[in-house]
């Protein structure tokens, strides 16, 4: 009889995405904020982590590859983190925002 082992680690794919906070032309005739041209980004990376791995070591292990922001654009001068996607184990899970701290849990995403 062959007994299977689960798996001990998981790849994580992690996206994150990236919102314009200043940017060039970022405002309108009237001084208001020009979202129609507001610039948005995504940066990926995939770690591999304990199988019982929380979000936030997810959240850690990525950020430690991929960095602060995105530094694709010249014409942004700051980026606003807008949320993060998880893909681990044929699920893919959602976190808007900024809303990832130290506390969430995986039923926080959606």
């Amino acid at each position: 009889m062959t007994t299977a082992i689960a798996p001990t680690t998981t790849e994580y794919k992690v996206t994150f995405h990236w919102t314009a906070s200043d940017w060039e032309n970022s405002t309108n005739a009237d001084g208001e904020y020009n979202y129609d041209n507001q610039p948005n980004e995504t940066t990926e990376c995939s770690v591999t982590l304990p199988t019982d791995a929380t979000p936030w070591d997810v959240y850690c292990a990525a950020d430690e590859v991929i960095g602060d922001a995105p530094n694709t654009d010249d014409s942004v001068y700051g980026w606003d983190g807008d949320g993060m996607c998880v893909e681990f184990n044929g699920k893919v899970l959602n976190i808007s925002g900024d809303t990832i701290k130290h506390t969430a849990t995986w039923s926080d995403f959606h």
